[in-house]
């Protein structure tokens, strides 16, 4: 079995910057990092109020489950 490592950067402020971003602009058409959280049609089974899209509510939950301390995730090919 073959390995997959990732590297993953955090937006400290929340934001992400958008097309056309500068001057009278701001982040140009960036939403907030966590939008993703609340505009999917899935609610989430560990936390209310959270509507995440279907795959990632898999992986957020599985993540977020109280007791959870590792995650061994395989994808079939």
């Amino acid at each position: 079995m073959s390995k997959v490592f990732s590297a993953h950067a955090v937006s400290v402020d929340g934001y992400l910057t958008g097309r056309g971003p500068g001057a009278g602009r701001g982040l140009g058409d960036g939403t907030t990092l966590f939008d993703w959280y609340f505009d999917g049609d899935t609610p989430s089974q560990v936390f209310d109020g959270f509507r995440l899209s279907e795959p990632s509510s898999r992986v957020f939950d599985a993540v977020a489950a109280p007791g959870v301390t590792h995650l061994h995730y395989e994808v079939e090919r």
